[in-house]
């Protein structure tokens, strides 16, 4: 029964993180607008947190050991609640100062939310190896559920209350939960007992077929993320109402959420590390029917459409690339729980530089590009992904290896 209890926090924390760094989204601009404070300085805003959780993400992957996980995990727990907390009163001070504290409360965000999904995704790794993909699939559909929930949530408390009211009560459930995550995380000895059978942690190794699924990574996050500002925008142009553009996002999500369930339950039934490159193919063909397509045939439904089902390719890209690399990584010979930290914080690292990348890409493409034409462009990225992994990964690598041990052992 313990390790489910702690499975519960994994995915209550999870779900926690993701609704705590979304709250910005549906009011903060409005409020940083009114101030006169310019989309350069809001935008910079919203990258903090992605850019500074991508920096800690290679320090935490590598220190976790020495930290230890239930630690990491309680650590991210109060980073966020501080954040939340330095947003709370963001409104009662000048520009300089709101500015100044939402980048430091952003910045506290970045570090949680390493911290949770590294420690998570390691625990998950050690405590449930053999259901590693059903249980890494359920733990992104909780975190879709609190991204699905933000909103929701944020709308109802700044009418009811007030914008910094909808922070003030989530910081305060972060801490609440803290306690309780530490109560029930604990290290098993199952555990224990592995951490002190290695006396020097091996830290993972990237081979070529790592660096390609890797890739494919950062660039379905990179199309997540590139839509989020541009599509508001693109949308708007088309004649179509605010609130139909919500509902559009709201579908992306939960697209997302429903897929990372699905592939839950589905786990199961199939090797989940081999529909990687199915990730790039879908979010290529949601770009290309999102831009090019729909404005050819000049259908806004079919480039709502193609935005929807990019968050099924950006969901099966978190399901699937954690549980290949470590197939590859066993596949090389490396002991599973020597690199799971290492292998955790490096797929956080590649989530996070798709976060940073989207918006990038959405800011310089629009200087030279309407948004058919960027989709355009960045698919070829995606294109060029998908002829990689099928030209450049080696197959059948790790038979040929227990294939040369079987002809060493025989020839001695």
């Amino acid at each position: 029964m313990v390790p489910y209890t702690k499975l519960i926090c994994i995915l209550l924390s999870t779900m926690l993180i993701n609704m705590s760094i979304m709250l910005v989204l549906p009011f903060y601009p409005i409020v940083a607008n009114e101030r006169g404070i310019s989309e350069l300085m809001i935008g910079l805003v919203f990258t903090m947190t992605p850019l500074l959780s991508c920096i800690f993400s290679i320090f935490i992957g590598k220190k976790i050991e020495t930290i230890g996980r239930r630690n990491t995990s309680c650590l991210g727990l109060l980073s966020m609640a501080i954040s939340l907390l330095g947003m709370t009163f963001i409104t009662s001070l000048d520009n300089a100062g709101f500015l100044a504290l939402s980048l430091i409360s952003r910045a506290f965000g970045g570090l949680g939310l390493a911290c949770i999904y590294i420690s998570n995704m390691s625990m998950i790794s050690l405590e449930f190896p053999t259901k590693l993909e059903s249980y890494i699939s359920m733990m992104e559909a909780f975190g879709g559920f609190g991204l699905m929930m933000a909103p929701i949530y944020s709308t109802y408390i700044t009418e009811e209350l007030s914008f910094s009211a909808s922070f003030f009560f989530i910081s305060l459930s972060l801490l609440i939960f803290i306690p309780i995550c530490w109560i029930f995380t604990g290290s098993k000895a199952k555990v224990q007992e592995i951490e002190e059978e290695i006396k020097e942690i091996a830290h993972a190794k990237l081979n070529k077929n790592m660096i390609i699924d890797l890739c494919i990574l950062i660039y379905c996050y990179t199309v997540l993320c590139f839509l989020e500002p541009s599509l508001s925008l693109y949308l708007a142009s088309r004649g179509v109402s605010d609130y139909f553009i919500g509902l559009v996002f709201t579908g992306l999500t939960c697209c997302y959420t429903m897929t990372n369930f699905i592939m839950a339950f589905l786990s199961k039934f199939f090797k989940v590390y081999k529909i990687v490159p199915y990730s790039a193919c879908i979010c290529t063909f949601g770009l290309l029917s999102a831009g090019p397509v729909g404005e050819f045939f000049d259908s806004v439904y079919l480039s709502i459409f193609g935005v929807i089902i990019t968050g099924v390719g950006v969901a099966i890209a978190f399901v699937s690339v954690l549980p290949s690399i470590i197939h590859e990584a066993l596949a090389i010979g490396n002991c599973e729980d020597s690199i799971a930290e290492d292998l955790s914080g490096l797929v956080s690292m590649g989530m996070n530089m798709g976060e940073i990348t989207g918006p990038i890409f959405s800011g310089i493409f629009a200087l030279f590009f309407n948004f058919s034409g960027s989709c355009f462009i960045l698919s070829f990225f995606g294109i060029a992904l998908l002829f990689a992994h099928l030209l450049l990964k080696t197959k059948g690598h790790k038979n040929k290896i227990l294939l040369f041990i079987d002809k060493q052992l025989d020839i001695k």
